[in-house]
């Protein structure tokens, strides 16, 4: 149980866009309308990765047993709700509890989290049977600690783009390839559906995979939500790739109207292009997004509090190093595991130590 809650914790943190989205589903089916930066949106996927994540550490260390096993039999019954209505309605695609990091089923949901729900209840009326791992003196620091590192993952990846891509759209990725068919996986199918057409209909997707040069990509998923405080480094990144000669292209949704508020509110000079909006927010986590293509292959992904900086002196060399914003999952773990692990020894020894004295003491 502590590891499927950590588990879901932690990939709610990395990704946090990536849920508020699936949330958002969920409001937009009974009739509610966010935008996708929606402060409370943010605040309610950070409060749900931060809850899963303690519960688990909880679980795992044994942290206040009785109250850890109660709050998990609650939050158990709401998710068994949730997926329940899921699976006997089916108002959205995928339930979203490990936001974008692994899908499963509606029945495959609603099995595990009856199965976590069975499991919740035994340890509510069994609670001593969670070996504890840590003193009550210290246990308040691993607890404190997991608090502090999954809240700053999630602010970290709201600000500037998720610390691991659980999308198709990772640097590194050959897009044309799998456009022309030639990467034969699953993974590869949301590529290969890649769609970009002009305001007349024209599709254009592979005359942008099939150019040889740098393709810097503008991605508006809303455009009528998009933020406007970088319009200034936006357009002299244009003018940097006209002096260049690289291609600069805005990609939009599909909202004619909002894309002209846009034009008036930026002054974009540049070109545009239609796009399908879930692309679009899978592409890069931030509205507006940067992505920078070269033969199809994505190279390049900034947020828009990561826009580079340009100058006529700027080599295309220093873009590029700063567009790979992912970090390794089990260097990100480490952040965690390393701290506790050694709280855990240093208190380990020192109740050692205690009792040793005691011993002695009462041997004497």
């Amino acid at each position: 149980m502590s590891v499927v809650f950590i588990f879901s914790g932690f990939a709610k943190a990395v990704d946090p866009v990536g849920m508020v989205i699936k949330l958002n589903a969920y409001f937009q089916h009974w009739g509610f309308h966010f935008a996708d930066n929606n402060i409370w949106l943010q605040m309610l996927v950070g409060a749900m990765a931060a809850i899963e994540l303690l519960l688990g550490v909880n679980l795992l260390l044994g942290i206040r047993r009785k109250l850890t096993t109660v709050f998990t039999v609650i939050f158990m019954l709401v998710m068994t709700g949730i997926t329940l209505y899921v699976f006997l309605y089916d108002p959205v695609p995928d339930c979203g509890c490990f936001g974008s990091a692994l899908e499963l089923s509606k029945l495959e949901t609603l099995q595990k989290n009856v199965v976590m729900l069975a499991a919740s209840l035994f340890l509510s009326v069994r609670p001593q049977y969670i070996l504890r791992l840590i003193s009550e003196r210290n246990q308040w620091i691993t607890a404190v600690s997991s608090l502090v590192y999954v809240v700053s993952i999630t602010v970290y990846s709201f600000r500037h783009l998720p610390v691991i891509s659980f999308t198709p759209y990772k640097v590194g990725v050959n897009i044309k390839a799998a456009y022309e068919g030639n990467i034969p996986d699953q993974a590869a199918m949301e590529l290969a559906n890649l769609y970009f057409y002009t305001t007349k209909g024209a599709d254009v997707t592979y005359e942008v995979l099939s150019d040889t040069s740098f393709t810097f990509l503008l991605t508006l998923p809303e455009e009528k939500e998009t933020d406007d405080g970088n319009n200034d480094r936006i357009n002299d990144l244009y003018d940097y790739c006209v002096d260049k000669h690289y291609k600069f292209i805005g990609v939009a949704s599909q909202a004619l109207g909002n894309l002209s508020d846009w034009i008036d509110r930026s002054g974009a000079a540049y070109p545009m292009l239609f796009g399908e909006p879930s692309q679009l927010k899978a592409m890069v986590r931030s509205n507006p997004g940067l992505l920078l293509l070269k033969n199809g292959v994505i190279i390049g992904k900034w947020s828009q509090n990561d826009l580079p900086c340009v100058d006529d002196q700027t080599k295309i060399s220093e873009i590029v190093k700063s567009g790979n914003p992912t970090k390794s999952g089990l260097v990100l773990s480490l952040w965690w595991l390393i701290p506790v692990l050694l709280v855990i020894l240093a208190d380990r020894i020192w109740v050692g130590s205690k009792f040793y004295k005691h011993y002695i003491f009462k041997k004497n």
